[in-house]
């Protein structure tokens, strides 16, 4: 990775280009220059790698603290949902069709007139599986010819769409942006039930972490059990609902397991027992039926292994914030 100079900022001035790793841990006493560069980079004034400034993001430890949860219903995100994907398609306020945008993005960027016909050149070697934002961050994935052109849509995308003022006015723009990223291949060709599967509400704070725990956490229940509900529908009596159930956990990773992993990994790199030592709790299964799960929640629990009590999230050291935030960040 290379560092290097572009304009004075604070006390930066100019330096010789520097080669680092591309993870590298910045130290330094107070006063050195350690902030002043990261907001240097941020705003351009010294480059990384030639990446554009605006694909860079500067974070304090303040964006990474994980609030206490308080988890909407399912039908609160239902609700929270539907208006996403209305906005999306053009019916909110401002009127504007961000899929019609996103269409033309990508026609400009990958439709090209061969003899008087249209042809799509990624429609054929682009993986069913895989989105255009993982093909530009993993390019190997897709031919040397295409590189060029996915690069361009994203940084269209971004400039056009995530970064304009009229879409960052959507109730829950970030959960709308993270959808999109996710969709397999063609964001403009997304569907409503590949929506509702991507799309998790999030509370529009200034909090890098805005996806509460409990919303990710209940959402799953939910899933499964509206899921189990259509299995049963269709096999009848042949399989239980507990069956059905634990396929459901089978075809889909538990949330909570995944995150109590990460906690578990962070917690072992710490090689002391006392050090870190958290799980979160999780909802129990089948408590939900046909009456009462659209006001379902669920708000997890960070438990203390050393001695099994139960801790207030806003009442962790700022260091363990920020490492539960970083377990949180990993998962999504």
């Amino acid at each position: 990775m290379r560092i290097e100079f572009r304009q004075n900022h604070n006390s930066i001035r100019v330096f010789d280009p520097v080669e680092v790793p591309d993870f590298t841990v910045l130290t330094g006493v107070n006063g050195s220059g350690k902030t002043h560069l990261m907001k240097a980079i941020s705003s351009g004034k010294v480059s990384v790698d030639a990446i554009p400034h605006n694909d860079t993001a500067y974070f304090t430890y303040r964006d990474f603290l994980v609030p206490n949860s308080t988890a909407p219903n399912s039908q609160q995100i239902d609700n929270q949902r539907k208006s996403a994907w209305q906005h999306f398609n053009g019916a909110g306020n401002p009127r504007v069709n961000w899929r019609s945008q996103l269409t033309a993005i990508h026609n400009q960027c990958f439709v090209v007139n061969e003899s008087g016909k249209n042809t799509d050149l990624i429609a054929a070697d682009l993986p069913e599986d895989v989105s255009l934002w993982q093909a530009y961050r993993e390019p190997e994935l897709v031919p040397v010819r295409l590189r060029s052109r996915i690069a361009d849509y994203v940084s269209r995308v971004r400039q056009q769409v995530f970064l304009n003022d009229n879409f960052k006015k959507i109730p829950f723009y970030v959960s709308l942006v993270k959808a999109i990223r996710k969709t397999p291949r063609y964001p403009h060709q997304l569907t409503q039930d590949d929506f509702a599967d991507k799309f998790i509400p999030a509370n529009q704070t200034d909090n890098h972490l805005n996806v509460a725990l409990g919303v990710i956490f209940s959402r799953y229940r939910v899933n499964q059990f509206l899921w189990s509900m259509r299995q049963w529908d269709r096999k009848g009596a042949t399989a239980s609902k507990e069956e059905l159930y634990s396929q459901f956990e089978i075809e889909h990773e538990r949330p909570w397991d995944v995150i109590n992993e990460i906690l578990t990994d962070i917690h072992n790199y710490a090689n002391e027992e006392s050090v870190f030592n958290f799980q979160v709790t999780h909802p129990p299964p089948q408590q939900l039926n046909f009456d009462n799960w659209q006001s379902y929640s669920f708000v997890p629990q960070l438990i203390d292994k050393n001695d099994n009590g139960t801790r207030q999230f806003n009442v962790l050291s700022s260091g363990e914030q920020v490492l539960l935030a970083l377990a949180v960040s990993i998962y999504e």
